[in-house]
């Protein structure tokens, strides 16, 4: 699976903050339930589809972001893709979404204190 996992622990309830980092980089809720909240931004017309999503059962907190590969997306990769692909660096494929997923993940993780995607 294509995606970055960070798992924290915390006290305090993360959901204030996902919220309000959701609303700066324009992610929207798409799936929400008692533990767990998806984000999306995109629809892979300019960029492929970007998501968040954090699992929360005091005191850990379960963080796991991705770039997700559509229809849309798919021919721009040659076809030859996963479904979903981590927002690292390296190879020339999804480049741009991946860029700029990694820069709005990374200011998430900067607001939990933890290790960004390099």
């Amino acid at each position: 699976m294509g995606r970055t996992t960070r798992r924290f622990e915390s006290d305090i309830d993360p959901w204030d903050s996902l919220e309000q980092w959701a609303a700066t980089e324009g992610f929207k809720l798409h799936h929400q339930d008692d533990v767990r909240r998806r984000y999306k931004r995109g629809t892979g017309l300019g960029l492929a589809p970007m998501y968040a999503e954090m699992i929360y059962t005091k005191p850990w907190a379960h963080l796991q972001t991705w770039v997700g590969i559509n229809l849309l997306v798919r021919p721009r990769v040659l076809i030859f893709a996963r479904r979903e692909w981590e927002a690292t660096e390296g190879g020339w494929r999804l480049s741009r979404s991946r860029r700029a997923a990694r820069a709005s993940f990374n200011r998430l993780f900067a607001t939990f204190d933890i290790d960004p995607i390099s």
